[in-house]
């Protein structure tokens, strides 16, 4: 989670030194540079986010309920009539 931190801290300072900008032109650029690295903490607390539940489907932490969510007679297509 360091580097999300990481992220929001420079869109933090890049926010920041928008409000010291003495042009709209590098207002804006700061402001678009806050933004891209929001998008990458929110990109890179999601891509945690998935591999932490990978690991617990892969310890077995967290049981795959998808699996057993539609009977096994429904899945046989010998069954089907």
């Amino acid at each position: 989670m360091q580097k999300v931190e990481d992220y929001r801290n420079h869109a933090d300072e890049c926010r920041a030194m928008a409000r010291r900008s003495r042009t709209p032109e590098e207002r804006t650029m700061l402001l678009n540079m806050a933004k891209t690295w929001d998008d990458l903490a929110s990109h890179r607390a999601e891509q945690i986010v998935r591999m932490q539940r990978l690991r617990d489907i892969e310890t077995g932490a967290v049981a795959d309920n998808r699996a057993s969510s539609i009977p096994i007679e429904q899945l046989n297509a010998s069954n089907d009539e």
